[in-house]
């Protein structure tokens, strides 16, 4: 007496957690289990379906019009015209044809193609099967309500042999309660993501259908990107886990007693899932083996970041970048020990490598992710040959997979090229997004327009014939309600025109969060401070055209936060 779960969203991973790791399910797919119920614990009496099996001979006697064929209490009878009219049925001296005239008038008759279905079968006899829909005893089943005068008439095996139905009996109130489970890092546990959810099962005669739960719009609320703070040290943690979640399913079910007291068969839980912060449109086939080795795409030879960036990516001396990484290397390399990242340095003027820098990183477990800060100022400060950012010319990131001293695997080279036109230019700035495959992206854009916008509600002050002029003029007349104020911006983007831009633009568009770098206002010069700082665009604020042999992006929206201001007398 179980629920047997006979789909889930994916391969098992098994408890405990060795052997094979499954491909984490973006955000884009379903979170989907089947369950089936157990019959036995639903259904404690069987039913059936009343049915009237009418068999006839190869090569029938023809009775005379108006010989009565009568079921369920509805009188037909056999006419000679027409093959069949809904009251009525041709005989001749074909048993097929016969056959074939008598399962066309049932179904052809309202209230029988209502109740059920006539089914001609050919075998070792001909015969009509008339099943009813409904599993339960069928009342004018008997006697007077049952004549079959004209297939007995036909002679030879012409007869019909009706069966009635019975009708069963339920678990009083049975129902099935899930409810979705994530596992929390912190507490080695798994906590409940939704309440439970009670489903009420559909039953038929003798077994009970399958229900199917899809907990991807729970999961995805749960499941997210964090953005880091603005400075050389920030990363996220692999043990906050948002950026990658482990689901379960749990699940059980309930009934009543004869007292109609409440009843609880065992709950379970099913194994975990992995379900990542990525989405891929709908004819995207390879999804997140582009991040799993041992599982990569033939176009695909290494290991992928979490980002759809351009090969090149442009940044400021004052930018902050991340690279987001999952582990996908869990089933490939189970000895690894540590990750390193490796950033290899070219300064302006010199065509050869600089400098190499190399920071460890602790192995993240298998359903989490990898933040490496790979911003300019931290490519400086790690840097023993480098004083200054206006030294880069660019710069490579890649992750290594370490067993102690031995490089075991690693991921795709990434390149920042650093734009040293745009030092100390107050009007360029970087924004973040969230990437489709769940890294934050950085992207340096114009600052073409920043406005401060108002927005109030005026309403007229009384004023008394005796008030002062002065006082009039200063505090009378129309005043402000509900006063408000934001920050307005246009940004913009101008690259050349190739279909990776195109791409990255679309990405920036289709992003569900938007941050800007903001400057802190320090009294101290020397003391300079970032904010990112959450940006809302317009609806339909967001647009990508070409410019010749360029493409550009525009954005327009507001800060998303209220200026502070004070209220009016």
């Amino acid at each position: 007496m179980a629920i047997s779960i006979i789909s889930d969203p994916g391969e098992s991973v098994g408890y405990p957690y060795t052997g094979t790791k499954p491909l984490p399910i973006p955000v884009s797919d379903c979170l989907e289990w089947c369950l089936q119920p157990d019959s036995a614990d639903v259904i404690t009496g069987a039913g059936s379906k009343a049915k009237v099996v009418f068999t006839i001979p190869a090569t029938p006697t023809v009775p005379a019009n108006g010989t009565v064929l009568k079921v369920w209490g509805y009188t037909f009878t056999v006419q000679s015209g027409s093959n069949y009219t809904s009251n009525s049925f041709k005989v001749t001296t074909n048993g097929i044809e016969t056959a074939a005239n008598l399962r066309n008038m049932l179904n052809s008759n309202i209230k029988f193609a209502q109740a059920g279905g006539a089914v001609l079968a050919l075998g070792a006899s001909i015969t009509v099967t008339f099943s009813w829909n409904d599993c339960r005893e069928q009342p004018n089943f008997t006697g007077a309500n049952m004549v079959f005068t004209a297939m007995t008439s036909m002679g030879g095996t012409g007869g019909a042999v009706a069966t009635n139905g019975a009708t069963p009996t339920y678990s009083n109130g049975y129902q099935l309660v899930v409810r979705l489970m994530k596992w929390d890092s912190a507490t080695s546990a798994h906590i409940p993501v939704t309440e439970f959810e009670a489903i009420n099962v559909k039953r038929g005669c003798a077994s009970v259908e399958s229900e199917c739960v899809d907990y991807m719009a729970a999961a995805k609320k749960v499941i997210y990107t964090p953005m880091p703070d603005l400075s050389d040290s920030s990363e996220i943690a692999s043990t906050l886990d948002t950026v990658t979640g482990r689901f379960a399913l749990q699940y059980g079910w309930t009934y009543r007693d004869e007292s109609c007291q409440v009843l609880y068969g065992t709950t379970l839980q099913s194994e975990d899932y992995l379900v990542m912060n990525a989405v891929f449109p709908i004819q995207e086939t390879y999804k997140t083996r582009r991040f799993f080795d041992g599982n990569l795409p033939t176009f695909i030879d290494l290991p992928q970041f979490m980002t759809n960036q351009p090969a090149i990516t442009r940044l400021t001396e004052t930018s902050f970048a991340w690279l987001w990484m999952y582990n996908g290397w869990v089933n490939t390399l189970p000895t690894a020990t540590s990750y390193r990242l490796r950033i290899r340095i070219f300064k302006v003027g010199t065509a050869s490598l600089y400098d190499t820098v190399l920071v460890t990183y602790s192995l993240a477990d298998w359903w989490q992710c990898l933040c490496a800060n790979v911003s300019v100022s931290r490519v400086v400060n790690l840097s023993s040959l480098i004083t200054s950012a206006s030294e880069i010319d660019y710069y490579t990131c890649r992750i290594e997979v370490m067993q102690s001293t031995t490089v075991l695997g690693q991921t795709n080279d990434v390149r920042y090229s650093v734009d040293h036109s745009c030092a100390n230019n107050d009007n360029v700035t970087d924004l973040y997004f969230v990437s489709p495959y769940g890294g934050i992206c950085t992207i340096i854009c114009d600052i073409d327009e920043k406005t401060i916008t108002s927005e109030f509600t005026e309403i007229a002050l009384d004023v008394p014939c005796t008030t002062a002029t002065n006082e009039n003029a200063k505090y009378k007349g129309l005043s402000t309600q509900g006063l408000s104020a934001y920050e307005s911006y246009t940004l913009t983007v101008v690259d050349d025109y190739t279909l990776e831009q195109v791409e990255f633009f679309k990405s920036v568009k289709s992003a569900p969060e938007h941050w800007i770098k903001v400057q802190d206002i320090r009294p101290e010069l020397s003391d300079i401070g970032y904010t990112a700082i959450r940006f809302l665009p317009d609806a339909d604020g967001i647009q990508i055209f070409q410019r010749g042999e360029t493409i550009a992006l525009k954005l327009t929206g507001r800060i998303a936060r209220d200026l502070p201001t004070q209220l009016p007398k």
